[in-house]
């Protein structure tokens, strides 16, 4: 944690326009999106946040405060987690998680724009919240996006949308999207090694877990993946983790993640960002023995090519 805003300005030098900060059950998302914000200068900061575990209330204070810590350059990203997060780990029950996403935006957007807020959502009710000081620059609102229906919500209520295992040259494949490409943030696997192998050891259990996920297999079928992944879905569903990892297909592996040196993956996704017109967001998965300032340094060189 002391490491993160120098490592935060570290890759803001480097060449990457923003830092990006989730979480699942090691950090949090919001001190280490404050760490970022004191560690840069203009780098866009965005936070995940969990609309099952963190009150909209909360939620609104968060934002108001990431606003004030760093005017015009946060974005607050909304998402309903999955059941494992929600409802294995914290006994919240995983209903309606459409529902909940969008009242948290409503409410959100309502809260920081200074309004008080009043009345019955679907998922909870408010009566008279309101922030004390609104930020006078609002951090964005985005919604994470598996589905089609939060795709839409996204498109039609909020500032953009994050979608997750998805190539970027495969965005056209989903209608719901915002036709405005620039409110379009694809979070994208990165593994910066050029050796197959060790790509394939790093990369593969990750991939298994994520896609098995009802909401990652759904959106899986409608880009085509159906046939290639239904031998490792099977597995899955039987209790043979063991046996859906060997079952994931590698060539599943080589469309969702970019891999090779990190000169080879900085091109790649500067490329990426000049194809489609949407925001390309790294999500780093380094082999061992890797040094994270040097890794960030060289693939900051492949974006500027």
């Amino acid at each position: 944690v002391r490491m993160l805003a120098a490592t935060a300005g570290r890759t803001e030098a480097a060449g990457f326009d923003g830092v990006w900060v989730g979480e699942v059950n090691q950090l949090d998302a919001v001190v280490p999106a404050v760490l970022a914000a004191t560690g840069t200068a203009s780098a866009t900061v965005g936070t995940l946040l969990n609309v099952f575990t963190r009150a909209p209330t909360t939620v609104a204070m968060t934002a108001a405060a990431l606003g004030d810590l760093a005017p015009g350059r946060v974005e607050v990203v909304l998402g309903a987690s999955s059941p494992l997060l929600v409802e294995r780990w914290n006994g919240i029950p995983y209903e309606r998680p459409l529902a909940h996403v969008r009242d948290h935006v409503r409410f959100l957007r309502a809260a920081l724009a200074g309004e008080r807020v009043r009345g019955e959502f679907e998922t909870f009710s408010s009566d008279g919240f309101a922030l004390d000081e609104p930020p006078a620059a609002p951090p964005n609102v985005l919604v994470a996006a598996a589905g089609p229906r939060s795709m839409t919500l996204a498109a039609k209520e909020a500032d953009g949308v994050a979608v997750n295992w998805v190539a970027p040259r495969e965005l056209d494949s989903l209608d719901e999207l915002p036709a405005d490409r620039g409110r379009v943030a694809v979070v994208t696997p990165v593994c910066p090694s050029p050796d197959r192998a060790v790509v394939d050891a790093l990369m593969r259990p990750v991939l298994a877990s994520y896609l098995a996920a009802p909401a990652y297999a759904g959106l899986q079928r409608r880009l085509g993946r159906e046939a290639a992944l239904a031998p490792m879905w099977e597995r899955w569903a039987a209790g043979d983790q063991a046996g859906a990892v060997a079952a994931l297909p590698g060539s599943v592996i080589d469309d969702l993640v970019v891999w090779g040196t990190p000169a080879e993956c900085g091109r790649a996704l500067a490329e990426a960002e000049r194809d489609t017109g949407a925001r390309v967001v790294v999500a780093l998965f380094p082999p061992d023995g890797y040094d994270h300032a040097e890794v960030v340094d060289q693939m900051g060189a492949g974006l500027s090519r």
